[in-house]
């Protein structure tokens, strides 16, 4: 369709008549999701509203959730051959949340791995300081060839920060160990 032209789209017929009933029937079930009220425009904007209100709140308590591990976390710091070192399995609801922990926590300890059981799947985050990578240790490498065989997965990212996703996650202390060992 060329520039400042309008495409208008139609039905006549028989073709308007099913059109017309599967949309009453769409909207009668509608209805009956919100238990049929009187006004269901209303209902529904404010079931959106209320929607994007709790997404916002569970974004908060995520984030907060998160601050509350990374302080945990730094208590827990480790030294191994020279290196300082966190490794844990945690109980977060997205790898967003594990991801970021995992960035965070680079400044506490040289090499950060972080695995979580998310909905069934396996999700890990590791996060190697710059003093490491100047060593040669790569998270994208670690994940790929140590990682993803044992969660059953893939993933990747930049040398100092990788994550991965796998179907397996009942090894994930496996990953922490595994990872550990590279020091």
């Amino acid at each position: 369709v060329a520039a400042g032209v309008r495409r208008i789209e139609a039905v006549s017929g028989k073709a308007a008549e099913t059109y017309i009933n599967n949309t009453f029937d769409d909207v009668t079930a509608i209805r009956g999701v919100f238990n049929n009220p009187k006004e269901l425009l209303k209902v529904i904007e404010n079931s959106v509203t209320e929607n994007k209100e709790l997404k916002k709140k569970i974004e908060s308590l995520e984030a907060k959730q998160v601050a509350i591990y990374k302080t945990e976390l730094v208590t827990q710091v480790i030294t191994v051959n020279g290196s300082t070192f966190i490794g844990a399995v945690l109980d977060v609801s997205n790898a967003d949340g594990l991801k970021k922990l995992a960035n965070d926590l680079k400044t506490d300890a040289q090499l950060v791995v972080l695995a979580a059981n998310i909905g069934g799947k396996a999700s890990v985050a590791i996060g190697i300081a710059d003093e490491l990578v100047a060593k040669g240790f790569e998270a994208p490498k670690m994940i790929k060839e140590l990682i993803t065989p044992i969660i059953k997965g893939g993933g990747g990212g930049q040398k100092n920060l990788a994550t991965a996703g796998g179907q397996d996650a009942s090894n994930l202390n496996k990953v922490i160990e595994v990872v550990k060992g590279l020091l």
